[in-house]
């Protein structure tokens, strides 16, 4: 408990700790279900993840420095997301996610 204080806003400590607590749990489940998966075999593996290697070049095009994020003009590289997300659609980050934007559920 002493270690959640210093992360309380001092107004509502309870709250505060209780909170972190529950947060603290929750990650621990959440590693205990990951290392149950990868010790099933279940657990998705590097080339099931949308990534490029460092390797691949694409030059992107200009853009200002505040820009978030960037777009290639190529399609050479792309990622079928529909596939990927009915595979991943007991993945929990993916449920919130898709309920933030306002999709419908897988």
């Amino acid at each position: 408990m002493k270690r959640f204080y210093a992360r309380t806003n001092k107004i509502k400590i309870a709250r505060g700790i209780a909170k972190q607590q529950r947060r603290e749990r929750l990650l621990y489940k959440l590693r205990q279900k990951a290392a149950a998966q990868q010790a099933e075999g279940r657990l998705n593996h590097a080339e099931d993840s949308p990534s490029v290697g460092f390797a691949e070049t694409e030059s992107l095009p200009q853009c200002s420095p505040e820009t978030r994020y960037q777009i290639s003009n190529s399609r050479r590289q792309y990622w079928d997301i529909t596939s990927w997300l009915h595979k991943n659609r007991e993945d929990l980050a993916v449920k919130v996610s898709i309920s933030l934007c306002g999709f419908q559920s897988i």
